[in-house]
């Protein structure tokens, strides 16, 4: 049995699985996902390999921790912002800005550059991933539908569209272009797109 270095077991559970995080994190930023094994996790944290599995299933799962905890804020922030009372241009308008702003960071931008880059993430493990930013595009899809009356399948393009847009937007972003002059240049499109 292994030494439990907190009060209980829960606590040294999660004090386990929270370096397992930070190491993980570290070592994912410093050598990419594809060159951080398992066993370069634990060799990190001074734990043997084969104890590393009663903390976590695989690297994957660090994988998806990792991305939902840098996500979640701008998650969280982009739902408020398309759910809340403003005017459904408003709602866009600023939600897109943010959109860009978060890309801008060099935190977020560097976990999307990692995770693109990585061959060995299981499908399931990109699923997951995209299942969390397709949550934002649900409230896009409503906050064009709010706009004016249209079609359902017109939305899903609109929507579709728009998402394009700021793909796109990303794309320069990260590529080193400034947030504020992409933004400046892309959010004309997105004004025509939707009539606004």
């Amino acid at each position: 049995m292994p030494r439990i270095s907190e009060s209980s077991i829960e606590r040294h559970v999660a004090k386990m699985q929270a370096a397992l995080y930070g190491a993980s994190v570290a070592l994912f930023v410093e050598r990419g996902i594809d060159d951080t094994s398992l066993g370069d996790v634990a060799e990190a944290i001074g734990l043997a390999r084969n104890s590393l599995y009663r903390y976590v299933p695989d690297k994957d799962a660090l994988v998806v921790q990792w991305i939902i905890a840098e996500m979640s804020p701008v998650l969280a922030h982009s739902e408020e912002i398309l759910n809340s009372d403003l005017a459904p241009a408003v709602r866009i308008r600023t939600w897109f800005l943010d959109q860009l702003e978060a890309v801008a960071d060099p935190s977020h931008a560097r976990a999307v550059r990692i995770v693109n880059s990585a061959t060995s993430l299981k499908p399931a493990t990109r699923e997951l991933i995209g299942q969390a930013h397709r949550s934002v595009v649900v409230a896009l899809s409503s906050a064009i539908a709010s706009l004016k009356p249209r079609p359902t399948d017109e939305v899903e393009q609109l929507t579709a569209l728009v998402v394009a847009l700021v793909n796109g937007a990303f794309k320069l972003v990260s590529e080193g272009s400034e947030a504020t002059a992409v933004a400046e240049r892309t959010w004309p499109a997105v004004i025509s797109l939707l009539d606004l």
